[in-house]
């Protein structure tokens, strides 16, 4: 059996006087790993020597149960790009993929079974504002979508139903299954539409907007989330940037006049909002 090596894992951060090591760490749920990352990855488990990955620039690491863990490295934040990586716990590569895109975050499930990154958004590539998943048994991505609900803060892994729930700060809860379908698409609606946070519906509605995803034939769907919004006092930059919207949409379904008093509202509030030029385009097409 190897000497066990002397380290403290203390408010997320891991210290290894024997081996010049502190960094940022993530504990298995079990508490038998540790999973540490700086200049260098370590990997911990009790009784054990520690194993050392020379990944660069590593960031988010998590761990499993069984060791197997996920981290990104390789992040390069002037090009916008990273490798997303997964290894056990012997130092074996069960996935290596890189994205043009930034990491929001990550997670590993229990098991070891399964992963999810969460990229950040990129405007030159479809890498970006991508929630991928990953089977670390069969050492490929299963499927990559833009996140239904927008970005979570972390996620549980419920291998029995096969279900991946996306948790959010404020309490929410949203479901995919381990095969990509989105779960819950009522209960999103009904919870954005019934908001007390401005700021919130406005968010959903750009990231739902930025996706690429959603056709004019929607517009009337949104255009009531941010409708309800404004009835909330939302703050003067949020509401001028709620009007940009509404002015875009009812521009995209052919509402002039629309366009036109929702555009001028928003620059009211905030004349770098950015609605001069298409307020400018409609009135010469109007004139």
């Amino acid at each position: 059996m190897a000497n066990e090596i002397e380290y403290r894992v203390n408010g997320g951060f891991l210290d290894i006087p024997e081996l010049d090591f502190f960094g940022q760490c993530n504990t298995s749920r079990n508490g038998k790993y540790a999973l540490g990352w700086a200049d260098r990855v370590i990997l911990l488990k009790h009784g054990e020597s520690p194993k050392v990955f020379d990944l660069v620039s590593p960031e988010e690491g998590n761990v499993a149960d069984n060791g197997n863990f996920v981290i990104a490295s390789d992040v390069q934040p002037e090009k916008l790009s990273s490798v997303l990586n997964a290894y056990s716990p012997e130092g074996e590569l069960l996935i290596r993929l890189k994205v043009r895109a930034l990491l929001v975050n990550n997670g590993i499930s229990p098991s070891g079974y399964y992963a999810v990154w969460q990229t950040a958004n990129n405007p030159d590539s479809t890498d970006g504002n991508t929630l991928i998943f990953f089977d670390l048994i069969k050492r490929k991505s299963s499927w990559a979508v833009p996140p239904e609900p927008g970005w979570a803060s972390h996620y549980e892994f419920d291998d029995a139903n096969q279900i991946l729930n996306l948790l959010y700060r404020a309490g929410q809860s949203y479901r995919y299954s381990y095969a990509g379908e989105f779960l819950d698409a009522e209960k999103l609606e009904t919870n954005l539409l019934n908001s007390n946070l401005p700021y919130e519906v406005l968010r959903a509605v750009e990231d739902k907007l930025g996706s690429g995803t959603i056709t004019t034939a929607e517009h009337p769907k949104l255009i009531g989330y941010l409708e309800a919004a404004l009835s909330k006092r939302p703050e003067p930059d949020t509401k001028s940037s709620i009007y940009r919207w509404l002015g875009e949409m009812h521009y995209a379904l052919k509402d002039r006049a629309k366009a036109v008093d929702y555009l001028e509202k928003a620059l009211e509030l905030n004349p770098k909002v950015g609605a001069k030029r298409l307020l400018g385009k409609i009135k010469k097409e109007m004139n």
